[in-house]
């Protein structure tokens, strides 16, 4: 606090002496009060030096905050940048899952037709070797049938014949005796 207020000491007492104050006391007080205006109180001119050191303060704390406010922008700009990276590099990475999710499918899918195709086909062929096999069965049938009705005839050839000679010598035997 550079510049003193003036203070006029001598009308002050002059007032106090007037209100009925004792001299001493009034220079007392007036004296007091000159060393507590001289002390405390702020002139124009301490108003004026205070005001410009808070306005160079905030100008310089408001240059701070811009410096602050551009360095968290970068940083957020970065941050945004690196979440945009990530989100590129997980989309191309489901991307590429799903490619080879949907590469396994059709490898699986053409596997599986492949097995059907192997299944059907040995099945196919299984029923071919089945009707063969019946086929088989059917000819080796009609064989033996034609063979039991060859024996069959044979037999009744010889029966018969054996009947006819058997009644022959019977007939001959019954003229002879």
């Amino acid at each position: 606090m550079s510049a003193v207020i003036a203070f006029d000491t001598y009308a002050y007492v002059k007032k106090l002496c007037n209100a009925n104050l004792p001299e001493a006391q009034a220079s007392a007080h007036a004296e007091a009060l000159k060393g507590l205006i001289e002390t405390n109180l702020a002139s124009k001119d301490d108003i004026k030096k205070l005001s410009k050191d808070i306005s160079l303060e905030l100008s310089d704390f408001k240059l701070e905050v811009n410096n602050e406010l551009s360095k968290i922008r970068q940083e957020m700009s970065d941050f945004k940048q690196d979440v945009n990276q990530s989100l590129v590099e997980i989309r191309q990475e489901m991307s590429d899952f799903k490619q080879d999710i949907n590469q396994s499918l059709a490898e699986f899918r053409q596997e599986m037709s492949d097995f059907k195709q192997d299944v059907n086909q040995s099945l196919a062929e299984f029923r071919q070797e089945i009707s063969d096999l019946k086929q088989d069965v059917n000819q080796s049938l009609a064989k033996m049938e034609t063979r039991i009705l060859q024996s069959q005839n044979t037999m009744i050839k010889w029966v018969v014949a054996l009947f006819i000679a058997s009644t022959s010598i019977n007939i001959a035997l019954m003229k002879l005796l």
